[in-house]
C-alpha cells in the first residue's frame, strides 16, 4: 500500500506491503559531489559542513520520498539544540549531540515520541527523523548512507501507520469505532498489519529488522569491500536485523528475508562474494540466525560464481 505521498493515495487499499520507493545509490553514485578524500575532511571539519554532507545523502537516497520530508537541500534541514518536540520539525532534523546516530519518530500533542496516537481528536502525528554528528565517519560515506537508509525507513512505516490514523479520522462513519476495531477491517498487506499494530504498541523489533535491512544493503552495496568491522558498519546492521528478525512478526520476517534475497541476486563481482562471506561468517556466530540467513547463503551457492 502505497500511502507516502499524494493525498488521493489515502484510499487505495492493496495487500502489498508499502515502501519508500527509491533507486538504490550505486558505488559510483556515492562519490556523487564529494570523493572520499573530500568526505573526510568536510566531516573532520564539522559545524555547518554537517548539514551539507546530510543534504548530499538525503538527495543521494531520494529522502523526499517521504511525505514528511518536503525539501533535502541545506536550508531545508533543521538544525535542533535538543529532540524535543519544540525543537524539533517533520522531516529531515540534525541535533548534534543526540546520544544515538539517528531517531525517527512522531511530533504530535506536544510530544516527540515514537508510538502512534489511536484518539479521535488530536494534533495530527508528523514524522521527525534525526540524525547527529555521530552518523558521520570521516573514512566511511557508506556509513552516513546506511544511518540515514535505516531512519527513513522508519520515517516510511511511521508515515504509513500516520496515514491510516488520518484516513479513520477523517471519515464520520469509520469514527464509530475504536481506531484498532476500524482496522481490522481494512484491506493492509500482513507487512504493513503487523507495523501499524507495532507503532500503536510503541514496539520495535518488525521496523528495526527492516530499517536495519535496509540500512545494511545501502551501507553493503557501497562501502569499500574488506574493511575491518570497526570501519564497516553493514556488517554491524545485518547483525542489528538478524538479531530483531528473531522477535519479529512472521510477515515482516518474510519480508526482510525476500528484500535480502533479491539484494543478494542484483550483486555484482567483489560485492556478491563479500555478501557471501558475510552470511557465512553471521552464521557461525549466532544459530538463532539460521532462519533468516541459511535461505540466503542456499540462494548465494545456487548463484554461479562472477
Amino acid at each position: 500500500m502505497r500511502l507516502l505521498r499524494a493525498q488521493g493515495s489515502l484510499a487505495r487499499q492493496d495487500s502489498s506491503p508499502t515502501l519508500m520507493g527509491e533507486r538504490p545509490v550505486s558505488k559510483e553514485q556515492l562519490l556523487w559531489l564529494t570523493d572520499a578524500e573530500q568526505w573526510a575532511a568536510l566531516v573532520r571539519q564539522g559545524g555547518e559542513e554537517y548539514l551539507k554532507l546530510y543534504a548530499e545523502v538525503a538527495t543521494l537516497l531520494q529522502a523526499d520520498k517521504v511525505e514528511d520530508v518536503k525539501g533535502m537541500a541545506v536550508a531545508d534541514i533543521n538544525g535542533a539544540r535538543r529532540d524535543g518536540y519544540g525543537d524539533l520539525q517533520p522531516g529531515l532534523n540534525f541535533v548534534r549531540n543526540l546520544g544515538s546516530r539517528g531517531r525517527t519518530g512522531y511530533l504530535y500533542d506536544g510530544k516527540w515520541t515514537s508510538t502512534l496516537p489511536d484518539t479521535v481528536d488530536g494534533e495530527e502525528p508528523k514524522v521527525a527523523v534525526i540524525l547527529s554528528n555521530s552518523a558521520f565517519d570521516p573514512d566511511n560515506k557508506a556509513f552516513t548512507l546506511g544511518v540515514l537508509r535505516h531512519e527513513l525507513e522508519h520515517a516510511v512505516h511511521n508515515r504509513m501507520a500516520a496515514n491510516w490514523l488520518k484516513l479513520w479520522r477523517g471519515d464520520e462513519k469509520a469514527r464509530r469505532q475504536p481506531f484498532r476495531s476500524w482496522l481490522r477491517g481494512q484491506q493492509l498487506s500482513p507487512v504493513d498489519r503487523a507495523l501499524v499494530a507495532e507503532r500503536l504498541a510503541g514496539g520495535v523489533s518488525s521496523t528495526e529488522a527492516l530499517a536495519n535491512t535496509e540500512g545494511f544493503m545501502a551501507a553493503f552495496a557501497t562501502e569499500a569491500p574488506d574493511l575491518p568491522l570497526a570501519d564497516a558498519p553493514a556488517e554491524e546492521e545485518l547483525k542489528d536485523a538478524a538479531n530483531f528478525w528473531v522477535r519479529a512478526d512472521k510477515a515482516v520476517q518474510a519480508e526482510v528475508r525476500s528484500r535480502l534475497l533479491a539484494f543478494g541476486a542484483r550483486l555484482t563481482g567483489e560485492t556478491r562474494v563479500g555478501f557471501r562471506k558475510t552470511l557465512v561468517k553471521l552464521r557461525a556466530e549466532n544459530e538463532a540466525w539460521k532462519d533468516l540467513l541459511d535461505p540466503l547463503i542456499q540462494a548465494q551457492k545456487a548463484t554461479k560464481r562472477p
